[in-house]
């Protein structure tokens, strides 16, 4: 059973910019780029699938602009939860398949006592 190969992560000069350098790499190639960002508060790490560090700027540059573009649009909740009362009483539809009766009794107006 062969051993995992381990690699390197550097920062670059670019905020939120990563390349992984597997171990054994020659000094003269790059490695990997990845893009870090958070989703939820937990980060993330995305590949550009490059090893062209001018390629990685450009490509960083858009994923950083569709990122922050949805982090101000919001969730997507769909066009059915026009309202707060329908994505209440979707919550609630979900909640009833899902839930354990005992649950259900800890959660007040879901009618489970």
């Amino acid at each position: 059973m062969e051993t995992p190969k381990k690699s390197e992560w550097k920062k670059t000069s670019v905020q939120c910019l990563y390349e992984r350098r597997p171990e054994g790499l020659p000094a003269t190639k790059r490695g990997t780029f990845y893009f870090r960002f958070s989703v939820n508060g937990t980060p993330t790490f995305r590949s550009l699938e490059t090893s062209v560090f001018e390629h990685a700027k450009i490509k960083h540059a858009r994923r950083m602009a569709n990122v922050q573009k949805d982090r101000q649009r919001g969730p997507d909740l769909g066009t059915e939860f026009k309202t707060p009362g329908a994505l209440f009483d979707e919550g609630e539809r979900r909640m009833k398949g899902s839930v354990s009766p005992k649950t259900r009794r800890l959660v007040p107006g879901s009618n489970g006592g």
